[in-house]
């Protein structure tokens, strides 16, 4: 996998460093679009940013030293997203239907499996239980997305 304008990712992160900034998809961002294209084999996460947990924590916003490091100078809502291009696996496993759909939005963890040290697939898994497993080519970031 080829990350072209963010940083690979480490395991268990959460997080998406790109330009300098800081994006907390647990925390900060709220999942809500997987968008895959069978033709070009593009596969694009969607997420929410800032997001609902965020947007209720006042005092986070109002931290400049915060606002700038996570990309929120001009504090409105938009989508961000990570595209992979040239999909080679794409997996997604269901929710657990025991845990709140209230928690299907929130990232819990990315695992990395690597080969010969180099990134070779990435799951993202969320607190509802549902899991993404991708194979791809390149991996970009787009903190401006519009579907």
């Amino acid at each position: 996998m080829n990350f072209t304008n963010l940083k690979p990712f480490e395991q268990l992160s959460v997080f998406v460093e790109s330009n300098g900034y800081l994006y907390d998809l647990h925390n900060n961002a709220d999942f809500i679009n997987i968008i895959y294209d069978i033709k070009s084999r593009k596969l694009t996460l969607v997420w929410q940013y800032p997001g609902d947990w965020l947007l209720n924590r006042s005092a986070l916003i109002d931290e400049e030293l915060f606002v700038k490091k996570n990309d929120l100078q001009d504090k409105r809502l938009r989508k961000i997203a990570l595209i992979f291009e040239t999909v080679s696996l794409l997996e997604v496993k269901p929710r657990d239907p025991e845990i709140p759909f209230s928690e299907d939005g929130c990232l819990g963890s990315i695992n990395v499996d690597t080969e010969n040290n180099e990134i070779n697939e990435l799951m993202f898994e969320f607190i509802g239980g549902m899991e993404i497993r991708i194979q791809a080519g390149p991996i970009s970031f787009n903190s401006d997305y519009s579907i």
